[in-house]
């Protein structure tokens, strides 16, 4: 079975993934270096079953769970033509690596957003920090 690489997440976290089955699912791994060699998970889709976790924390499932969840259409389109380095064979594909890429910057953006009230928050906590050292 072919497998693919995607990209890389925050914290040298490396997404490769599988070519599509003919049982039509795709399996996505999930590595990340550490000083004690490396922390993995594998997650087979569209079912979302997490399996073999070495080193991930309950918090970076839950970041992985909801990355996967974002990207998972473009990871399938992708498992079915080849990964990226099958875009790369034509001016077509190429383009079309250009479109995967744009869209898994956009996101990425939405992954990152704070909400804005937790922001405004932030901000007259930090307000009132500086006003009670200030006193």
């Amino acid at each position: 079975m072919a497998i693919y690489p995607f990209m890389t997440i925050d914290d040298d976290i490396e997404v490769v993934h599988t070519e599509l089955t003919a049982d039509n699912t795709v399996k996505v791994y999930f590595e990340q270096p550490v000083e004690s060699g490396f922390n993995s998970i594998e997650c087979t889709i569209p079912e979302y079953k997490w399996e073999k976790n070495k080193g991930f924390n309950e918090e970076q499932l839950k970041y992985l769970d909801k990355y996967l969840h974002d990207v998972e259409d473009i990871i399938f389109e992708l498992a079915a033509e080849g990964g990226f380095d099958a875009c790369k064979d034509t001016e077509n594909g190429q383009i079309k690596e250009l479109a995967y890429q744009a869209r898994i910057k956009e996101l990425e953006k939405k992954i990152h957003e704070v909400p804005e009230e937790y922001l405004q928050a932030v901000e007259l906590y930090i307000d009132y920090i500086i006003e009670r050292h200030n006193k």
